[in-house]
């Protein structure tokens, strides 16, 4: 079932990306890019009462992404990524016991960039849009005073994630390509467990490279 969600979410970014390029006139597939990025994600889910005293997670992405120019300040940005995301809790007395859960992702995020005009070579740009979440493992690693485990909790979990992404960034010219670099929230708009209310809320910071097509 965990394959099948990760090549889902394999074809639906590959569909996402061949209407892009069909609907790109010839004379302007010049203007088209591709890039890849990694970064850091920063989990803070929100929560009901039913959990409590959740501590935030730091972990790695990286993926890649398609640009096409809508317009002189406007670009459609498809993306694929792999993420973790999930959170830590801890019980008394003291903190003996320690559990991280962490879920990993397929993220496919389709955002509009609006360009801001510039007439430096540095382009600053502002986006929004829908991702797409197909979860492939969640897991808790735990401690205590004597023991500690990992534990499959996949079951547990929803296996995908509807969010909105808002964020901004800038793009620098370096050799043939650019040095892209974006801030960005991600808010879950549905509950990520099957019992209780928890949704995914995520700060990431992103570091890129994009190649032009010629």
């Amino acid at each position: 079932m965990k394959m099948l969600s990760s090549v889902l979410g394999v074809l639906i970014f590959l569909v996402s990306t061949t209407s892009i390029s069909n609907a790109i006139d010839k004379k302007s597939k010049s203007n088209v890019s591709f890039g890849f990025k990694t970064g850091l994600n920063i989990s803070n889910p929100t929560h009901d009462d039913s959990f409590s005293d959740l501590e935030n997670i730091t972990k790695l992405s990286y993926g890649g992404f398609v640009s096409k120019p809508l317009s002189a300040k406007v670009t459609l940005q498809p993306e694929i990524q792999y993420i973790t995301k999930g959170y830590k809790f801890s019980f008394s007395p003291a903190g003996s016991f320690v559990s991280e859960v962490n879920i990993s992702y397929v993220e496919i995020p389709v955002l509009i960039k609006y360009n801001f005009p510039s007439s430096s070579a540095t382009q600053v740009n502002l986006f929004i849009g829908p991702s797409l979440s197909f979860q492939l493992e969640a897991k808790a690693n735990w401690h205590d005073i004597e023991s500690s485990g990992v534990e499959q909790i996949d079951s547990l979990f929803n296996t995908t994630d509807i969010g909105l992404v808002v964020g901004g960034g800038f793009d620098f010219p370096i050799s043939s390509g650019e040095l892209t670099f974006d801030f960005r929230y991600t808010k879950g708009l549905g509950d990520i467990v099957k019992y209780g209310e928890l949704k995914n809320s995520d700060l990431a910071i992103h570091l890129g490279y994009r190649f032009r097509l010629q």
